[in-house]
């Protein structure tokens, strides 16, 4: 925090200074000092995929979906291959929009960038457990493969499987 502080205080126009000011803050529930700091970031550097992909994620978190879609689509406008937008992009038409269709492209062009991209993969599995699409079965072999210890994974395959009435699959999971 100490080092974030003086940085900032040192040079206040430093993308780098302003991003790590806005992640301590962020760390602290100070979501209003982040959002001005990673704001100012993508004002001073044109180019800051990190300061707009955190502006993204707040956005999402708090709710405002079409300031988080702005900022994801200006990541991806300057970095196509950021797979992170892709998702944040993706999670915004879930929770914003409730299009689930293009959600799920969002996500999957996320996982096709990076295809161990354990969370993208992991919201593509339970969007498809929620439409009962036999999909799932695949993400959730594949979060298995990722991490074969983690009892989340286990457990949503198992309604995955309580949902598409596969009883024996259900009660392995």
């Amino acid at each position: 925090i100490a080092d974030a502080f003086a940085a900032y205080q040192l040079d206040s126009t430093n993308p780098k200074a302003l991003l790590a000011w806005g992640e301590v803050n962020f760390f602290q529930n100070k979501t209003r000092i982040s959002r001005d700091a990673w704001k100012e970031c993508a004002r001073i550097d044109k180019q800051s995929v990190d300061c707009r992909l955190k502006l993204a994620e707040l956005y999402h978190i708090v709710g405002e979906f079409e300031k988080s879609l702005k900022m994801a689509s200006e990541v991806i406008e300057i970095d196509k291959t950021e797979s992170t937008a892709y998702l944040i992009k993706g999670l915004d038409y879930r929770d914003g929009k409730g299009d689930t269709a293009t959600a799920l492209s969002y996500i999957q062009k996320a996982i096709d960038l990076k295809p161990d991209y354990f969370e993208a993969i992991e919201h593509a599995a339970i969007l498809y457990t929620h439409l009962a699409n036999p999909l799932a079965d695949g993400y959730y072999q594949r979060l298995i493969e990722l991490r074969p210890n983690s009892h989340l994974v286990y457990y949503n395959y198992g309604i995955y499987a309580y949902n598409v009435e596969d009883w024996n699959a259900a009660l392995e999971n």
